[in-house]
């Protein structure tokens, strides 16, 4: 009769733990603090002689009771604030028996299960609640840190699209700046040079780098001046051209000697004719 009871203790035993290891594996499929506490809550007392009293998550701040309302317990808050992480019992609870387990794991504990029971619960009992607590500290450590990868994982990818912004308009920029730099460096080696006529030819080597491969109308630079006329460069005109100063002809030298005046005639002829009467006057000849 002993032996078909400790046989039978020993099968309600390895059926608890059957249970306990399909519940483990409920509890890890994904679900939320609050439906792992609430499969755990229910698990007590099919798996023990004892009932649940109240739960407490560390990631909240208000005990709840069996059916999920928020309980206003000071005596019992304070008294699980006192044991820190620890079990313990508790006495200020109408049961005969009543205990505060710790939802540990390995980084800690996750929170606070009280169970009560009108009488202790026999050893087998108790070694069922404390591998349910430790199985749903595990499932409650493990939700937590896969919630937190998940909100790192959201921010890195947040970060990364605006890395990637970034670094698309900096490229953006960088592009920019070179083209300048090449046009600057064109524009300069001209001016240095001496701008003729054939370096402004479309497609010469000091220009198809600023008209581009569209073939764009080249435009006039600044230190060539402002056009002679306002259709001198437009998008259908040809290349500007520099034209060389037009050269005037030489001016003759002026005769010093005075020319007649308003009163002679005849021109040279008369001239002479003034010269030798002055002769004749003076006595000298005329020749």
């Amino acid at each position: 009769m002993g032996n078909a009871l400790r046989v039978r203790g020993l099968r309600e035993q390895l059926s608890h733990l059957s249970n306990l290891l399909t519940l483990s594996m409920v509890m890890s499929d994904g679900r939320d603090e609050r439906q792992i506490l609430a499969l755990a809550v229910s698990s007590v007392a099919s798996l023990t002689s004892c009932r649940p009293l109240a739960s407490l998550l560390t990631s909240g701040s208000d005990l709840r009771a069996p059916d999920g309302r928020v309980l206003d317990w000071p005596e019992l808050t304070t008294r699980l604030k006192e044991l820190d992480g620890a079990d313990g019992r508790v006495t200020t609870t109408r049961s005969a028996w009543a205990r505060a387990y710790a939802l540990r794991a390995v980084g800690g504990h996750a929170g606070y299960l009280v169970v009560g029971a009108d009488a202790a619960p026999s050893k087998d009992k108790l070694f069922l609640l404390r591998v349910l607590m430790q199985q749903t500290g595990r499932a409650l450590t493990t939700t937590a840190l896969h919630r937190r990868d998940r909100e790192t994982a959201g921010e890195l990818r947040t970060l990364n699209a605006r890395l990637a912004e970034t670094n698309d308009r900096l490229a953006a920029s960088v592009i920019d700046l070179e083209r300048r730099r090449k046009t600057h460096e064109t524009l300069t080696a001209v001016a240095a040079t001496g701008a003729g006529e054939g370096r402004y030819q479309r497609g010469s080597a000091p220009t198809h780098r600023i008209v581009g491969r569209g073939g764009g109308p080249l435009r006039q630079p600044a230190f060539l001046g402002r056009p002679e006329s306002p259709g001198a460069l437009s998008s259908n005109a040809g290349p500007p051209t520099i034209r060389a100063p037009r050269r005037r002809p030489p001016q003759r030298a002026a005769d010093p000697r005075p020319g007649p005046g308003p009163g002679d005639r005849g021109g040279p002829a008369a001239s002479r004719g003034t010269r030798g009467a002055r002769a004749g006057r003076s006595g000298a000849p005329s020749w």
